[in-house]
């Protein structure tokens, strides 16, 4: 026979659903032309068996004829092996193209799958036609090339073009490149040609020595890439799930998914493995835990359990994460942060992975319940983030450092095995918030001092992250304390005061027309405003009253308020009973003070600290002066108060 297709029997050519790699026996006939010592011999004698292919009537199998268009499309429909279903929706949608260009009838199905599969696409079958390749009886100038035949496999198999081109060994690779033939399309061949090398179906170096892209491919040639492909196809499956970590497993990179069924999956990824994300290839540090994937995954070696990736492709690339805000502005923000779910909101979040994400534009930001600006987030806040593409979209802050009112606050239990627990309380917006109460000491004063609030009573929460430091009763008329760093006038010949804590955070609050003060009585705004502008009230520790956002009352409690930032060592550590809070003797080893190096210092602690012996700690001393003269000190190991001893 002249042609495989002028027969009817051709649909023998790609049974559905026969893999290949399965042992079989050989019944084939042997063909006069291709004796064992063949080298396409095995790939010839198994898709003759299956029926696959078969020779011609005259017991000869014409290993160097040259395969047409047409059979290429249908051996083709064989490898994708369609559903009987997928190809009565492929006919109903494509039936219309295959007519339009004179496909013959028998392998309308066939180009009907491959234009549902991406396989091929309407300009290139239009193409085919005009140049005379979709026809039964093609000439000899109406072949299809073997660049074009390896694009076609490549895309009914899956594999991706790949950028890495150091596997071609063709002497005529420089022949390989960005082709615009519109039967095969805007593309790179080489990169095609790299990615059915590293799938095992195209040889490196090509049999002598060439790639050939341009020739026809012959039917010798033809038997191996099929039947390779077939062997591909059999080795291969898709995974679907989330991923759950990215990591290096006994020297193996590898990706572990949860999947659909709720079980587990890890895969190896390799050096060939392609990232895809919407058809186009991308970098692979484009996969992040939390994804959502479809992972093609290819069984080298049928004795081994191990799997390598072979395609990656990104469904979903939003991700949500929990981490400190490293650095930020008013386009992006870096981040140290976790994917892993249920951390604890302290200062002890893992933080495995690091990045630099835009912010998006209609970005959600809530803190506490309520909306707030970018600017509005500090360096060290926590962030738990939904981010898409690199771009966060939504996120929830959790300051390192924040008071916030709660109502209808209660304990739950303490935990015997941690001696912590934790206090919810309705928030503003009506929102409850649950937050972390740590340690068995200040469980009890946080008890404590509930049970001596009215009930119903609102409380100030006072938080390091989404750990309570202490709480008081919420009054409208708030009176607070902090060192003084300025005043001036408003736009309106309005006068305010700027006073900032211990953390030098500050804070800027308008006086009421009036001022009472215990010292200085009934005065005016500006009288106040004219003292506090004296030198002697430069860094004088305040107490301020305000009543509906204004400074009612203001009372000097010291003067020449001076602070330093310490690095000690403990060195001696006294009372050890759970009950009875210890007292420290430390070492300075660094100060912003650079008088107080060297010398030692003692404090006890007002929270149980549990501090080690011959372990170093930061901690903030601060003394101002009363009017008596006596000298006044206070201290801060972290955001615990210390009381420092003369």
């Amino acid at each position: 026979m002249k042609y495989l297709m002028n027969k009817k029997h051709v649909a023998s050519l790609a049974l559905a659903g026969v893999m290949l790699s399965s042992p079989i026996m050989v019944f084939a006939k042997q063909y006069s032309d291709v004796p064992a010592s063949h080298w396409a011999y095995t790939h010839i004698q198994k898709l003759d068996d299956l029926k696959i292919v078969e020779g011609y009537v005259d017991g000869t199998y014409k290993p160097n004829r040259h395969v047409s268009y047409l059979e290429i499309i249908q051996l083709l429909k064989g490898v994708i092996n369609p559903t009987a279903a997928e190809i009565q929706k492929a006919v109903s949608v494509n039936g219309y193209i295959a007519n339009e260009y004179g496909v013959p009838e028998w392998a309308k199905e066939a180009v009907c799958v491959a234009l549902a599969k991406g396989v091929i696409t309407e300009t290139n079958l239009k193409q085919a036609a005009i140049e005379g390749l979709v026809k039964n009886a093609p000439k000899d100038n109406e072949f299809p090339s073997r660049e074009l035949i390896t694009v076609y496999y490549a895309r009914a198999l899956g594999v991706q073009p790949s950028k890495d081109l150091s596997v071609l060994k063709y002497k005529d690779k420089a022949t390989l490149g960005e082709t615009k033939d519109a039967k095969i399309g805007n593309l790179n061949v080489a990169e095609y040609v790299s990615g059915m090398i590293q799938a095992g179906i195209l040889a490196d170096t090509g049999s002598d020595g060439n790639f050939e892209g341009k020739r026809p491919l012959r039917r010798a040639e033809m038997a191996k890439m099929t039947n390779l492909s077939y062997d591909y196809v059999a080795n291969t499956q898709a995974i679907e799930g989330k991923v759950i970590y990215i990591s290096n497993i006994n020297g193996v990179n590898t990706v572990a998914l949860t999947l659909k069924d709720g079980t587990s999956r890890a895969v190896a990824l390799t050096d060939a493995t392609v990232y895809t994300r919407g058809g186009k290839t991308v970098e692979k540090s484009t996969l992040q835990e939390g994804q959502q994937v479809r992972i093609k995954i290819y069984k080298e070696d049928k004795d081994v359990t191990t799997h390598s990736a072979k395609e990656v492709e990104i469904l979903s690339v939003e991700m949500t994460g929990t981490g400190y805000v490293v650095s930020k502005d008013s386009e992006k923000v870096s981040l140290a942060y976790t994917t892993k779910a249920d951390v604890i909101l302290n200062d002890k979040i893992p933080t495995e992975q690091s990045g630099t994400f835009t912010w998006a534009k209609d970005a959600k930001i809530t803190r506490y319940g309520e909306t707030i600006k970018i600017s509005d987030i500090g360096v060290k806040d926590i962030l738990q983030f939904t981010a898409d593409n690199g771009q966060i979209t939504k996120a929830n802050v959790i300051p390192e450092k924040a008071e916030v009112v709660g109502s209808d606050a209660f304990l739950s239990s303490a935990s015997s095995a941690t001696n912590s627990g934790t206090l919810t309380a309705t928030l503003k917006n009506g929102e409850k918030a649950v937050f972390n109460v740590e340690g068995y000491q200040q469980y009890l004063k946080i008890w404590e001092d509930l049970n001596g609030l009215p009930k119903g009573a609102k409380i100030d929460i006072a938080l390091k992250y989404d750990t309570v430091v202490l709480i008081r009763l919420h009054v409208e008329n708030d009176t607070f304390s902090g060192i003084f760093v300025d005043v001036g006038k408003t736009a309106n010949n309005g006068s305010y005061i700027i006073v900032k804590d211990f953390t030098g955070k500050e804070r800027q609050v308008p006086f009421a027309k009036t001022s009472s003060n215990p010292k200085w009585g009934e005065v005016d705004m500006n009288e106040i405003y004219n003292k506090l502008s004296e030198p002697k009230y430069k860094n004088s520790y305040l107490e301020l009253t305000t009543e509906n956002g204004y400074v009612t009352g203001l009372q000097v409690l010291g003067y020449n308020y001076q602070s330093s930032t310490m690095k000690i060592r403990i060195v001696d550590k006294v009372g050890q009973d759970y009950w009875i809070p210890a007292s420290y003797t430390a070492y300075i080893k660094d100060s912003t003070n650079p008088s107080e190096i060297g010398q030692t210092i003692k404090f006890s602690e007002n929270n149980k600290l549990d501090l080690k012996v011959a372990e170093d700690y930061d901690l903030l001393v601060s003394k101002y002066q009363k009017e008596n003269g006596d000298t006044v000190l206070s201290g801060y190991i972290g955001d615990k108060a210390v009381t420092i001893l003369k």
